[in-house]
């Protein structure tokens, strides 16, 4: 263990050595984003009624940019010696980059950047478990999946203008990739591996894949059977958009911000994407946990 790695050395540890309280974490963690959407929604209602929408979007988009600019001063920092410096700053740069691209594509609302420090954090968590960039990400990204499966089913069962809310997935995964590269630098105990190290078969063959795959893959069948369906209408069970279709590619909100609503496809494709994006990661690295 070096110097450098100490910040997260015990903590990464202990996790790594004690699995099963380490994902009882993240099942906690993922439960009190799911109870607490209430509570935070309306505190932050609240204050945009206190100091207009308009103030509140400055507040989150300048706070956004002081927290960006933290990362990097952070990630600078640490990886300066870092063995796999280079490729992490590149990653953080272009995970920064696809952060500011959704907060003006896939917002409605600004206070949504929440999403993106929320699941930070159990991207952090759950990397000293799995030992994988791109698997750690996967795994994030359907805890935050359940997140949204419980809002629109049992929260907003009975509004009409709801949808399954693909935005969201996508913010939630984009949080967690940062998360997973801050634990990643913060760490600092790897090695470069070389071509021969974690492709895309090994991620084909991992729990977190298999899991999500057969998620998708139960909801195609059922979307093929008649249970599911996208749009309202017929004998479905299940609706992904109670909204219906939409009316124009982009949409302005209440309050003037402009956004695409992402359709189930779009979500699933856009996803799926990002998780390639950061698989060779894994294959140029492998990571020591301490």
């Amino acid at each position: 263990m070096t110097p450098r790695s100490s910040l997260l050395a015990r903590p990464a540890r202990w996790l790594a050595r004690h699995p099963v309280c380490g994902w009882s974490l993240v099942a906690a963690f993922t439960a009190f984003n799911i109870l607490s959407h209430n509570a935070v929604q309306s505190i932050a209602g609240w204050l945009g009624e206190q100091l207009t929408i308009e103030r509140l979007s400055l507040i989150v988009t300048a706070g956004g940019l002081l927290a960006g600019a933290a990362l990097l001063a952070i990630l600078a920092l640490r990886l300066r010696r870092h063995p796999a410096g280079v490729v992490i700053a590149a990653y953080g740069l272009a995970t920064l980059a696809l952060i500011a691209v959704a907060y003006n594509t896939l917002f409605m609302i600004n206070t949504e950047a929440i999403h993106f420090p929320q699941y930070a954090l159990m991207g952090m968590i759950v990397f000293p478990l799995v030992g994988r960039v791109a698997e750690s990400i996967t795994w994030v990204t359907l805890f935050g999946a359940f997140d949204e499966a419980w809002q629109y089913w049992v929260l907003n069962s009975e509004v009409d203008f709801a949808y399954f809310d693909f935005n969201d997935i996508v913010l939630n995964l984009l949080g967690a990739a940062m998360g997973v590269l801050l634990a990643a630098a913060l760490l600092g105990d790897t090695r470069e591996r070389g071509a021969a190290g974690y492709g895309l078969r090994d991620f084909a063959r991992s729990p977190a894949l298999a899991v999500t795959g057969a998620f998708v893959a139960a909801g195609a069948v059922l979307w093929m059977l008649g249970p599911l369906s996208v749009l309202p209408g017929g004998d479905a069970w299940v609706v992904l958009m109670r909204s219906g279709a939409r009316e124009a590619y982009w949409e302005t909100s209440y309050w003037g911000k402009t956004a695409h609503v992402l359709l189930p496809l779009e979500g699933l494709v856009v996803t799926f994407a990002l998780l390639a994006l950061y698989l060779p990661l894994d294959r140029r690295i492998r990571w020591r946990l301490p």
